[in-house]
């Protein structure tokens, strides 16, 4: 057992299995016992050419949807390749270097929450977390509100109708909204250390 789960680490088996047998990096992980990530880390070690369908980013990608994002982190992650982390380390609000030992990290962050597309820089901002919290919290930054939309009364995010109707609540003004259930502790705590 021991001899098989070491296969992976001799260039010459992996190079017969991979790239005479054309066996997959998942077949050859199930023969060894490990995972296929593992035989792709040994394959880059041994420098044995790998399949390039991993190694082909942005537009060249099969996979490359163009401006079609519908998730969050997809935006981000699209604003971070065409807006890098700048190398000087400054917050664009306080002008502070981050700190290296990662207490003041910089946070990519949209500037009026509109997550646009196409993505435009000018729209982007590297920021420090403690500045980006403080700006989401200032009235800068909260949007026009719309008429007939549920906002949350924390975070100031439009709230689903669906959402409210499904939790039969009736729309009251004087009722509090909140989007999550962390909104609403957050909501809670703050009226305590108020009093």
């Amino acid at each position: 057992m021991n001899k098989k789960t070491k296969l992976y680490q001799c260039p010459g088996y992996l190079f017969c299995m991979y790239e005479l047998l054309e066996l997959s990096t998942l077949k050859i992980a199930k023969e060894c016992g490990v995972s296929f990530t593992t035989i792709n880390s040994w394959l880059k070690e041994f420098n044995i050419r790998m399949n390039q369908c991993y190694s082909k980013p942005g537009e060249n990608s099969p996979s490359w949807k163009g401006d079609d994002i519908k998730s969050y982190g997809g935006i981000h992650e699209r604003a971070h390749q065409i807006d890098p982390k700048p190398i000087d380390g400054k917050c664009e609000i306080c002008d502070k270097v981050a700190d290296e030992n990662g207490k003041t990290k910089l946070v990519h962050s949209n500037k009026d929450h509109s997550y646009r597309l196409p993505i435009n820089p000018e729209e982007w901002w590297w920021i420090h977390e403690s500045c980006h919290k403080k700006y989401d919290g200032s009235k800068e930054c909260i949007p026009e509100r719309k008429k007939g939309q549920i906002y949350c009364n924390f975070c100031n995010k439009p709230i689903n109708k669906r959402r409210v109707i499904l939790n039969n609540v009736a729309q009251n003004p004087n009722r509090l909204y909140f989007c999550r259930k962390e909104c609403k502790l957050k909501f809670i705590f703050k009226l305590q250390d108020n009093f």
